[in-house]
């Protein structure tokens, strides 16, 4: 995220004023929009790549996204992600992804990591402190996707439906919203 944002910096003084930096696939920035469009339209994976969460539109904005299992190992036959969780030291063993969208890339990347360790329950907490902040979030259990007046904990997470009872299991579109 640091980086994208160094290299955001680098093409704002030479002058660009549209440009998609993509870091990977997890790391995003998008300057300005596409000539004729209102802004970047990027896919976000969900726990089955081939399946994404949905679309999100950005436009000087940045996205980082964080997966438990995108780069894993597997012991005894037991998958590992390769983020740790800080509280216990252990890998993640859950497969998720969840995704940030935020006004600089070191904020969307240090909030996608947090929001997939601390996961659907705890993560809105956390994410309500910082202004323009929006998130997707996607596992075995729950997908949902985060809306100014849904990022408290009671609200996005536990208002959505577990996948089980959600036949379409994917949210619809995310929806830029100004703040």
């Amino acid at each position: 995220g640091f980086a994208v944002d160094k290299v955001i910096d680098v093409l704002r003084r030479s002058g660009v004023c549209c440009a998609l930096v993509d870091f990977g696939g997890s790391a995003f920035f998008a300057l300005g929009a596409p000539d004729g469009d209102q802004a970047w339209n990027l896919w976000v994976p969900g726990i089955d790549a081939q399946s994404p969460i949905g679309v999100v539109s950005l436009r000087d904005q940045a996205l980082s996204v964080s997966s438990a299992f995108g780069n894993r190992f597997v012991i005894q036959g037991k998958a590992y992600g390769h983020i740790l969780d800080p509280r216990t030291g252990q890998p993640l063993t859950r497969p998720a992804v969840a995704a940030v969208i935020a006004p600089s890339g070191a904020e969307a990347d240090a909030l996608s990591t947090a929001l997939l360790v601390l996961g659907p329950r705890r993560g809105p907490a956390v994410l309500e402190r910082f202004k323009g902040v929006r998130a997707l979030y996607d596992s075995e259990a729950v997908s949902w996707i985060s809306r100014p007046s849904t990022l408290s904990p009671d609200a996005a997470p536990s208002g959505a439906p577990a996948k089980e009872d959600n036949p379409e299991r994917r949210p619809p579109p995310y929806v830029r919203s100004e703040s």
